[in-house]
């Protein structure tokens, strides 16, 4: 019995070696770390966070003096486009950090561990919204949250829906700047990241191969200003600017209305005495009306301004109508002047005698009839002049006020006190009547172009 009381207070001091030195690894005050392996030292490190007080009560980041929640967003691509709703769908990724400065750490303390994942559950989160977004407002956070060495990270992988003010004046040329509001729910200052040598160069692997592309993205704090009883309150917004691809748009709808509305032209350089002038320009406008049945599915119906394409294709609906009613005015002054020739040709032949006067082939030709009128009806009447008396004597009265008008410009023109027309209506009038269908052809041809061009100008400056 006495050999055994040394044997059994050795025991009790081992044991209390044990203890203490168990204690001092729960407590993370053991004295040698290098005999420890880096899976002990990751468990060690998690249960000494797991067991602080701030992770175990979910102490408000408030009561330890922090006030602000920073967040990085990240854009990938833009999913979807809705131009009714005026809404957007993109996929990004959004980084929240805020800070605990007592939830610091030596990593040479604990094998150089210098981050853990704890769950979301465990500890205290910022609650998030979305006040712009077509769904829930609210974030959900992930399961698990990083903590590296006081600074808390979450990483949420997003794709939701936000409202976004599309302007589709220029379309398909278009340029929209959305902007993405973030507002911590219980007062916290949002604000843009604030965490220190965090970087991703992602923008190069952003996706190009979608009808829009990112031009450049950027977030900025809002500070709103308190009441004398509030402090002020501090959200981020960030702005997301895209651009439409246009090439589509441009090969399949603005080229084909552009090169429409040239063929349209053509029908000026149509003989009128061919017949073809009306079917032409007929088949164009069937044609042009049928395309805009197509195109009507391609231009966006929800517009704030009416797009700039939807007036060229107007534009263009009614020039051809317009092209139309020229060639009608055309045709009719071409079967005019037939009617007069052939009328002025019977006449001519029905007087019966050779030495009657000059052939009358063309219109030019009235001043020498009413010469020859003037000088038969004093001896005996022509038998045309006895069939249309009226009409002859209106034909001769305009060419003797032509004649008298000649004589008078001529004598001012001598004296030197010409006067011009009394008004320049009444003259474009005149020289319009007087024109055949040929000159019209090419008048008309020579005002709808200057016409085009000012209006192409106008819609691609």
């Amino acid at each position: 019995m006495y050999y055994n009381r040394p044997m059994h207070f050795l025991n009790v001091l081992i044991f209390i070696v044990m203890l203490a030195k168990l204690s001092d690894n729960v407590n993370g005050m053991a004295a040698d770390r290098n005999v420890t392996t880096p899976e002990e030292n990751f468990i060690l490190l998690k249960h000494d966070i797991v067991n602080h007080p701030l992770i175990k009560n979910k102490v408000p980041l408030s009561v330890t003096g922090q006030n602000y929640v920073s967040i990085m967003f990240i854009p990938f691509q833009i999913l979807s486009v809705d131009e009714i709703h005026q809404s957007i769908r993109i996929s990004t990724l959004l980084f929240i950090f805020w800070n605990s400065t007592q939830l610091a750490w030596d990593p040479k303390d604990y094998g150089n561990h210098t981050s853990i994942q704890l769950e979301t559950d465990s500890v205290w989160v910022p609650v998030i919204a979305l006040p712009k977004t077509a769904q829930s407002p609210s974030l959900e956070l992930p399961k698990t949250i990083e903590l590296s060495n006081r600074h808390f990270v979450a990483k949420l992988p997003l794709e939701f829906t936000t409202t976004c003010e599309l302007d589709l004046e220029h379309f398909p040329f278009d340029t929209h700047n959305c902007s993405i509001l973030f507002i911590e729910m219980y007062g916290y200052s949002i604000e843009p990241d604030r965490y220190p040598g965090f970087t991703l160069p992602l923008s190069k692997y952003f996706s190009t191969t979608t009808e829009w592309k990112f031009l450049d993205s950027s977030c900025a704090p809002i500070i709103v200003t308190g009441t004398k009883e509030s402090k002020p309150f501090v959200y981020t917004e960030c702005w997301i600017t895209m651009e439409r691809r246009s090439m589509f748009y441009i090969y399949l709808v603005i080229v084909p209305i552009i090169t429409m509305d040239t063929v349209a032209l053509f029908v000026f350089f149509i003989s009128a005495e061919s017949g073809e002038k009306v079917s032409y320009i007929v088949s164009i406008f069937v044609s042009l009306t049928i395309f805009n049945i197509y195109v009507n599915d391609i231009i966006p119906r929800s517009m704030n301004k009416v797009p700039q394409i939807v007036s060229l294709i107007g534009t263009v609906m009614f020039k051809v109508a317009f092209y139309m009613l020229a060639t009608f005015c055309v045709i009719h002054r071409y079967h005019q002047n037939n009617c007069k020739k052939q009328r002025l040709s019977e006449n001519n032949s029905g007087n019966g005698s050779d030495s009657a006067g000059t052939s009358l082939e063309t219109l030019d030709d009235v001043t020498n009839v009413t010469q020859y009128d003037e000088k038969s009806e004093k001896t005996s009447p022509p038998i045309f002049l006895k069939v249309d008396r009226n009409r002859v004597d209106v034909v001769k009265d305009a060419c003797n006020a032509f004649d008298n008008v000649n004589d008078e410009t001529g004598t001012a023109q001598k004296h030197g006190y010409y006067k011009p027309p009394q008004t320049l209506r009444a003259e474009l009038y005149r020289r319009f009547v007087n024109m055949t269908a040929n000159q019209l052809d090419i008048f008309f041809f020579v005002l709808f172009s200057l016409v085009n061009i000012v209006s192409y100008c106008w819609f691609f400056p």
